[in-house]
């Protein structure tokens, strides 16, 4: 039984060439590390692995994972994330073409590109769904993460990573037309036992300033939202930079252009949200 790691699968010894056997739980662990190998260099450094059956159990059925190829049951899925390792490669990306910077939603254009890339020879037929993307592709991507025991679905409306805390961003989901490992699941993440108490005032206040529900901008009270996720002792050393925080919360292309020009991000301590920017 393959033992677990950061992807939810013990590492393969070769990832250079993966073999497509639609039963091998094997060649699931190949494609989950090829994939990882793949989408870290973009900034795209979590990536975990889990039975699209845990989270399709979860779930109404408008939000369960496709079935490509077969249209197995049994199939494996990734879900793909990012820390604060994905502002670099992302600012890279719009210098390589200034005019990316015209086009709306930068990041979403990015995350697109660079897992479509990553998966332009998969070994095995798949099909991907984005965090960004409406019904009928939307994925309950926070739910996914914490099936998948990548990170906890907090009180705080957050996901929160045992390493990185709320400093990360739920990307896509991947589900391969292959078997998934066999075995029980990782089991869902811990975030901290006082979450609530620690995180129920900032969310309190920021509700209040700019409710959600009621469609008011959260851009014009960012500071609360980020206030939200300060409030959680995890990860604080993981902290998204000042430009990165700035742009995901007010999406000011202002600020993003700032951060392009400069050649580099501002890597200060930032400030303090309810987005998975």
């Amino acid at each position: 039984m393959p033992t677990r790691t950061r992807h939810g699968l013990r590492p393969a010894s070769r990832v250079a060439k993966v073999r497509a056997v639609p039963d091998a739980s094997a060649d699931a662990t190949a494609l989950v590390d090829a994939l990882a190998v793949r989408l870290a260099p973009a900034g795209f450094d979590l990536v975990r692995a889990l039975d699209a059956r845990w989270y399709d159990a979860a779930v109404a059925p408008e939000y369960r994972l496709p079935r490509p190829g077969s249209g197995r049951e049994a199939r494996l899925a990734v879900v793909v994330g990012s820390s604060r390792a994905f502002w670099e490669p992302f600012l890279a990306w719009l210098r390589d073409d200034p005019t990316r910077l015209d086009a709306p939603d930068p990041i979403d254009r990015y995350a697109v590109a660079a897992v479509t890339a990553a998966l332009a020879d998969a070994a095995a037929p798949c099909a991907v769904r984005f965090s960004f993307e409406p019904p009928p592709r939307r994925v309950a991507i926070q739910r996914l993460a914490d099936a998948a025991g990548l990170a906890a679905r907090t009180p705080s409306m957050l996901c929160v990573h045992p390493t990185f805390g709320p400093w990360i961003a739920l990307r896509a989901a991947v589900v391969f037309d292959v078997a998934p490992p066999d075995g029980p699941g990782a089991g869902p993440p811990r975030a901290c036992d006082d979450c609530a108490e620690r995180c129920a005032a900032a969310l309190a206040r920021a509700r209040d300033a700019a409710p959600i529900d009621r469609g008011d901008p959260v851009a014009s009270h960012w500071r609360l939202w980020l206030a939200v996720r300060d409030a959680c002792p995890i990860g604080r050393q993981h902290r998204y930079p000042e430009a990165y925080l700035r742009y995901v919360y007010t999406k000011d292309l202002g600020v993003l252009r700032a951060a392009v020009a400069d050649g580099a991000a501002p890597a200060g301590r930032g400030s303090t949200g309810a987005c998975d920017g």
